[in-house]
């Protein structure tokens, strides 16, 4: 007798065709891409199930979904791959595969986000029964393969799985299919979307076990659940000596001083375990579906953990798709491939002349249009691409605008952040803006609406555009105007509907969505996304500092909670905020579970003279003190620079301590006097064959309106 097993993969194409069939009669141009009319956007992503230490069957399925090539690299016809979940454990056909899997994946995730992909990995109830110490499920021979028992504690705790597991996977993945909603893991807002209603669930969610309709921190996601594991895992990989696995010892349990959160993660209703979205009648699954849904911002729910040897099952009109089909080989000695195939259309009805994009700018401003939906499945079969040879990363970064439209626009064109018509260009990967975009000048609803129209035709060509809130913004809804001259304040309408525009309009919902206190921005993918926080133990050692650090004013080794970086500060920004808006919306607590400060103490940290809104010890210490405090602060945030504006500097872009500080800030608007500037960094990894054979190149280009001057151009070895 023999299990059949079935290997299978879920793979969803997303296409979003928006036409107009006046866009050509009135002469105007797309504002965002170049595609026109009739374009067509497309999303495509391919997941699977339990992979259970199977190699070769692993490979299959990848090059069945036409995710890798024959050679076994990353195609680039797809932009995710999605794995759900228990890689680790069950031996297979006498193959003891953990190593070379994890190894494999790490460097597939390399190759992904150099050309714009992306690997999304989750961790199942089996990784972190192996963090626990319960190895129920590994064989002797594959503890071998580790060189005992000792050194694969170390491996999955403070080794290079341990440190991947912490830093490329998650819990769970909210997964928006259209670059209007926001980043991979944006949280579901739903009181903070609502010009986007018929799109706001146009997500996926992924991950092992599944989301019970009871789990209590359900909300906000995906960052309740991944914020919990997250600290569970840290808690199980930094114990000071890892516990003898079971078996043969005694069973280890949780670590003490684990939170009620943390249990409640690994128990048998948290995502992990969970099962009832599998085994639960359809009756009871369908009627409590839709209430997940809601609260989690998605139209799927997408997991493994529970198989399914017949095939991928769907249930509740593919509102629930289980994609564990029990794709290793432990006795099988044949198995079936079953390819789902998802087509998304979204149909806009909406007013002529305007195509997909800008139609999302008017639904932004002027409320929603109405969509259709149709789902349909068949077959699909691409090209696939030469393997790409190198990486690069380019950021622009421009200081304070003081609400000068025509100095922002041509700033923008003369370092390439934009073409001739003011559409998005695509050859920069960020544009970076470090606050203060408001005051003294009068044009601060076009600066504004600007920016936001960008950011949406960035998102949508794979850049993004990263805004930061400055001391101007938070004197403006502070009530402080008295750098805002009368005439721009009736370009509101008058003093009322301008506090309304800055605290419950879209200027103030822009500020609590899109900008942030400081962003800590990875020039390799490898160190994770915009703002993954920096942890030393978990980032590879050559690439750890491979990041830029921005904020307005400056960053200390003293600033308070300046750790963990960004997060604590962006927090406590957005608490600050809410208050002075009068939203009522204060988190509760800071990520390492402490109380938030009362209002005076948030005012001090963020606005304070060591505050990173406050701070002037960047531009006005001198070199010798500044170069070697700078030095502390980069390598408590893992960033090689840091880069601020609020510092005017009339005669150019500031460069300090051999290009670890730049100032921006060089008085763009004709209010200020100075000269229109921004700083280009350009990153460029060239890969190697081995994994000491990597090159990395470092610019810092000054671009000025007559020249271009470099400021730090570095070349060196690096190791990965």
């Amino acid at each position: 007798m023999f299990t059949t097993v079935c290997l299978a993969v879920f793979t969803l194409y997303l296409l979003f065709r928006f036409s107009s069939p006046d866009a050509a009669d009135d002469g105007r141009k797309p504002k965002i891409g170049k595609p026109g009319r009739g374009a067509v956007y497309k999303r495509t992503i391919v997941a699977v199930g339990d992979l259970h230490g199977d190699y070769p069957n692993m490979m299959e399925v990848l090059k069945m979904a036409k995710v890798v090539t024959e050679n076994g690299s990353w195609s680039g016809e797809v932009d995710y791959f999605v794995q759900t979940g228990d890689i680790i454990d069950r031996r297979v056909f006498f193959r003891d595969d953990t190593i070379q899997m994890y190894r494999y994946l790490e460097n597939l995730r390399v190759d992904a986000r150099a050309v714009g992909g992306d690997i999304r990995s989750h961790l199942g109830n089996h990784e972190v029964m192996n963090m626990i110490g319960d190895w129920r499920y590994v064989p002797e021979s594959e503890i071998r393969t580790f060189g005992g028992i000792e050194e694969r504690q170390t491996l999955l705790s403070k080794g290079w799985i341990g440190r991947a597991w912490r830093a490329n996977y998650s819990i769970t993945t909210r997964l928006p299919l259209h670059p209007a909603l926001g980043p991979v893991n944006t949280d579901y807002q739903p009181a903070k979307t609502p010009y986007f209603q018929d799109l706001s669930h146009a997500a996926l969610s992924f991950l092992h076990g599944g989301l019970s309709p009871s789990y209590r921190d359900l909300t906000p996601y995906p960052s309740g659940i991944n914020n919990i594991g997250a600290t569970l895992i840290a808690r199980l990989q930094d114990r000071r000596v890892q516990p003898p696995p079971h078996p043969p010892n005694d069973f280890p349990h949780l670590p003490e001083g684990t939170t009620p959160a943390e249990h409640a993660l690994y128990d048998g209703n948290g995502p992990l375990w969970y099962r009832g979205w599998a085994m639960n009648r359809d009756a009871v699954v369908c009627k409590t579906v839709d209430e997940v849904l809601q609260k989690v911002g998605v139209k799927r729910l997408v997991m493994g953990h529970t198989p399914h040897f017949t095939g991928i099952v769907s249930r509740c009109g593919g509102k629930i798709l289980l994609i564990d089909t029990g794709q290793i080989t432990t006795q099988a000695d044949k198995y079936d491939k079953f390819l789902h195939t998802l087509a998304h259309y979204l149909f806009p009805q909406m007013l002529a002349r305007f195509s997909l994009l800008s139609s999302l700018i008017l639904v932004w401003l002027a409320g929603p249009r109405s969509f259709q939906a149709h789902d349909i499945q068949r077959p699909f079969d691409l090209p696939l691409p030469d393997k790409p040879q190198s990486f690069r990363t380019t950021v622009v970064a421009v200081g304070d605008l003081h609400a000068d439209f025509p100095s922002m626009m041509s700033v923008l064109y003369m370092s390439g952040v934009i073409s001739d018509n003011g559409s998005w260009t695509g050859d920069v990967d960020y544009l970076v803006q470090t606050g203060n975009v408001i005051g003294f000048g009068y044009d601060t609803k076009r600066v504004f609406e600007t920016l936001e129209r960008l950011r949406v035709e960035a998102r949508a060509a794979g850049g993004d555009v990263l805004t930061h809130l400055g001391e101007d913004e938070f004197a403006n809804v502070m009530g402080d105007w008295k750098d805002v001259p009368d005439a721009e304040i009736w370009t509101f309408g008058g003093h009322q509907a301008r506090h309304e525009a800055l605290t419950s309009g879209w200027i103030g919902r822009a500020w609590r969505d899109h900008y942030s206190i400081a962003t800590r921005l990875p020039l390799h993918p490898i160190a994770g996304g915009v703002n993954t926080d920096f942890n030393a133990t978990t980032q590879p050692s050559d690439l750890s500092n491979a990041a830029l650090a921005f904020t307005n004013s400056g960053l200390s080794p003293s600033t308070e909670n300046l750790i963990p970086f960004p997060s604590a500060l962006n927090m406590l920004g957005v608490a600050l905020l809410d208050h002075y808006q009068d939203l009522d919306q204060v988190v509760p607590t800071l990520p390492d579970g402490s109380r938030l400060p009362d209002i005076r103490t948030l005012g001090r940290i963020i606005l304070g003279d060591n505050g990173p809104l406050g701070y002037r010890g960047l531009a006005l210490e001198n070199e010798k003190d500044i170069c070697q405090t700078a030095g502390e602060m980069l390598r408590k945030i893992g960033a090689k620079r840091i880069v601020v504006g609020s510092h005017y500097r009339g005669r150019g872009i500031v460069s300090r301590c051999g290009g670890k500080i730049l100032l921006t800030h060089t008085g763009i608007s004709h209010m200020d006097g100075g000269i229109l500037s921004a700083v280009k960094f350009t990153y460029t990894l060239m890969p190697g064959f081995t994994p000491e054979g990597w090159t990395e190149r470092d610019v810092v280009t000054a671009i000025y309106s007559t020249h271009e001057a470099v400021i730090v151009d570095e070349t060196r070895k690096v190791n990965l």
